[in-house]
């Protein structure tokens, strides 16, 4: 994140806090201005105030501005929750309907620990995906991550690409290099 951006959001967070009532309010809409593309670390810090216990992801979706975070119950490990980020706040988790036939096993082996993921390697894979596509003013449109499919097993992230012509993804092992 900028430097710039970085003292902006802390000096709006400040000064909500000191301006009294209603400075949740503005302290979310400071929050609000954070580029998920390019700065996580209040959605991860967030996501580990809400969930008590190991964080095990199976699937996440960032946008610029907000994201979706399908997370296994720690309690009930046969459950899947939707977690959704906006405006600088988790809303209340919904559950997710599972389809079709897996065992609990396979559940398991779909998700990955929030620790092994690194957030931090989003901005280079969405200039891989510019400069494969020769595309360099191009805007991330969506960044996913989850293991599975029907090709591959491993974990996977998807970086999207567009601008006004184009749309263009391509695909990252969880370290962040290409799968050809």
């Amino acid at each position: 994140m900028p430097r710039a951006r970085t003292c902006c959001v802390w000096i709006a967070a400040v000064v909500a806090t000191l301006s009294g009532p209603g400075s949740a309010r503005a302290a979310a809409a400071a929050a609000a201005t954070v580029n998920l593309f390019e700065d996580t670390t209040d959605l991860v810090a967030q996501l580990r105030q809400a969930i008590s216990g190991p964080i095990l992801i199976k699937e996440i979706s960032l946008y610029d501005t907000h994201a979706s975070l399908d997370v296994q119950d720690s309690r009930k490990k046969e459950n899947i929750d939707r977690y959704k980020y906006e405006g600088g706040a988790f809303a209340k988790p919904v559950p997710v309907t599972m389809r079709g036939q897996y065992t609990q096993r396979d559940l398991d082996a779909s998700v990955t620990p929030l620790e092994a993921i690194d957030f931090g390697l989003i901005p280079g894979m969405i200039q891989e995906v510019r400069k494969h596509y020769k595309l360099p003013d191009a805007k991330p449109a969506l960044v996913t991550l989850k293991k599975g499919g029907p090709l591959h097993h491993e974990v996977r992230w998807h970086v999207v690409i567009r601008d006004e012509r184009h749309t263009e993804s391509e695909e990252f092992d969880l370290k962040g290099r290409v799968k050809k």
